[in-house]
């Protein structure tokens, strides 16, 4: 049976606890959370990482509310964060208790970003966590085939890939794409709609990837697509942010998250 996951990105600058509260509210049993910023210096008004007390709240929030914690995802990796710089995010996780690591990488160096993966990787059997690779169009992980290389690259057998339909579609990939990968490499498959229409920038695909995401079923995806090609017990986790849903309160919008994704899973 698949897990449904409420991404922390659908109500990105909001409190890790007012994000399990709204997804526990919206029928959610699996969350995302994120508990630094994007990258080295970004400002992030719920950074946690470090604080050993306010991760022990988020977790009884989590046991309280019957929540598991699907995954945490860390900073990236540039040409100043290594594995040891992220190797916070991994003890984290697992003090919460998650399943896995979700990296993606700034660092236009393919070999080092495939070392340091490969160091958190270890890092992370340690505490009983995979890494997930996650490409992003407007990153240095760019496309599926690159993150699949960087990914078996590292040796590791606690690593696989996160693979987003719209990251997958603005890098000109396709959902048949998948259907090659080994099963036990897909770690999860992120969700969301969007024009059928690639935007026509970098800069315009990372400002829609940020907050111009739709509600699946609002938009031209491929998304029956996409989920027919990923292996049958792969999680799904939704992520919808979008600027015009800023001012709907926390738990409708979860709501209709929880609706939209529903209506598409019935074919699956």
């Amino acid at each position: 049976m698949r897990r449904l996951t409420f991404g922390y990105l659908n109500l990105y600058g909001s409190s890790q606890i007012e994000v399990i509260e709204a997804a526990a509210a919206a029928g959610f049993r699996s969350v995302g959370l994120r508990l630094e910023g994007r990258r080295t210096g970004d400002s992030f008004p719920h950074h946690v990482l470090g604080n050993r007390q306010q991760l022990r709240e988020i977790k009884k929030r989590l046991a309280d509310l019957d929540v598991f914690p699907s995954n945490v995802t860390g900073r990236s990796f540039d040409p100043e964060t290594g594995a040891d710089q992220l190797a916070a995010v991994v003890d984290a996780g697992a003090e919460l208790g998650c399943s896995y690591i979700l990296v993606n990488g700034h660092d236009p160096d393919e070999h080092r970003t495939t070392e340091n993966i490969a160091r958190l990787a270890a890092h992370a059997a340690d505490a009983g966590l995979k890494i997930a690779v996650e490409f992003v169009p407007f990153h240095c992980i760019r496309d599926l085939p690159q993150a699949l290389r960087i990914v078996t690259g590292t040796g590791a057998d606690n690593i696989g890939l996160v693979i987003d339909a719209l990251h997958l579609n603005r890098s000109g990939g396709r959902p048949d794409d998948i259907a090659g990968i080994a099963p036990g490499l897909i770690v999860c498959g992120q969700v969301c709609d969007a024009p059928a229409e690639a935007p026509k920038s970098l800069d315009a695909c990372l400002a829609e990837s940020r907050s111009g995401r739709l509600y699946p079923g609002d938009g031209g995806l491929p998304l029956n697509a996409f989920i027919a090609n990923l292996p049958k017990d792969c999680e799904i986790e939704v992520e919808v942010p979008h600027a015009g849903y800023e001012g709907v309160p926390l738990q409708a919008h979860a709501a209709r998250i929880a609706a939209s994704l529903g209506q598409l899973m019935r074919n699956h």
